[in-house]
């Protein structure tokens, strides 16, 4: 009896977790797209997969607790983890950690522990999937239930407060709201633009951060024409890169360059591609987006009246 305890509690374990990630993902749909296309995912692809994945893990988490659809369900489980993993580690290999998403917004980055904490995953599914399929009786059900569910309420938790202790990470742009730090440098080819010039049309700047080496930063970059035409009168985009001139020009003619990493480090800006969003008043209008799917949607709500509280 005490085996078939455990074997229950792990699948009711495994359960819940597959269950709270599904909920959280579907309860915050913009941020898993912008996950699933930081992970790499064709952008044609984003919506479809961050649609697909929540009702995935719903569904594993329904069928690891019914006997004749548990060993379907494990199979599904693991093969998640193991597609997840190898994209986790790919990223980590290349240097990159964007935010997983895995169980809504304050799931932080990839790391290592990401692909630990995946590895337990599987050993726990492996026991749901290959252990007997005797029902409990009924008393033992709702005991073990409760038990199963006030543990990963208190992991939760536990969890929560961990995140609430850690000290305040400012790596990820400036507050809304704070004054934009000036911005003076010369175009790669040729000239000298600022935020100041940009600022006097009257309209939002988006400032876009691109590097010549990042793929994802020349894709962005082969959408300005579309992005500036349709923005015309809404909005000015200022391109700002780092690295030689020559290389920068090659990307786009109207590019300003930074000397080292001075201007993004003043906006809080670790990675590339990036925006900024700066209202007409030369303040900081909207989070940092990080990543091209999220610039996307930061140009699609760039207006004369955007700005995001």
């Amino acid at each position: 009896m005490i085996g078939l305890l455990l074997l229950w509690a792990t699948r009711l374990l495994v359960a819940a977790v597959f269950g709270w990630a599904g909920v959280t993902k579907l309860l915050d749909l913009p941020r898993t797209r912008r996950a699933v296309g930081e992970f790499g995912v064709p952008d044609r692809w984003v919506r479809a997969v961050a649609m697909a994945l929540p009702v995935v893990e719903l569904g594993v988490a329904a069928g690891v607790l019914l006997p004749w659809t548990v060993v379907a369900a494990g199979v599904v489980a693991l093969g998640l983890l193991a597609v997840f993993s190898a994209m986790v580690a790919w990223l980590l290999w290349r240097g990159k950690r964007p935010a997983c998403a895995c169980f809504g917004a304050g799931s932080g980055v990839i790391s290592g522990i990401t692909l630990a904490r995946n590895g337990l995953l599987g050993a726990l599914v492996l026991v749901a999937t290959v252990g007997a399929n005797d029902a409990l009786p009924v008393e033992y059900a709702v005991g073990t239930a409760v038990a199963v569910a006030l543990g990963t309420v208190q992991l939760w938790q536990g969890l929560s407060l961990r995140r609430l202790r850690r000290p305040v990470d400012h790596g990820d742009g400036l507050p809304i709201g704070v004054p934009a730090p000036s911005i003076d440098l010369r175009y790669a080819a040729g000239g000298r633009g600022s935020l100041a010039s940009a600022l006097s049309a009257g309209l939002p700047v988006v400032l876009l951060f691109v590097h010549p080496g990042c793929s994802p930063c020349s894709r962005i970059v082969a959408e300005l024409p579309r992005w500036r035409t349709r923005l015309s009168g809404k909005a000015t985009i200022l391109l700002i890169g780092r690295g030689a001139a020559e290389s920068l020009a090659a990307l786009d003619g109207e590019i300003l360059v930074q000397h080292g990493t001075e201007v993004a480090e003043g906006y809080l800006v670790r990675g590339t591609p990036a925006a900024v969003l700066v209202d007409a008043r030369g303040r900081i209008a909207a989070p940092l987006a990080v990543g091209t799917y999220a610039i996307r949607e930061l140009l699609e709500a760039t207006g004369p009246d955007a700005v995001r509280r």
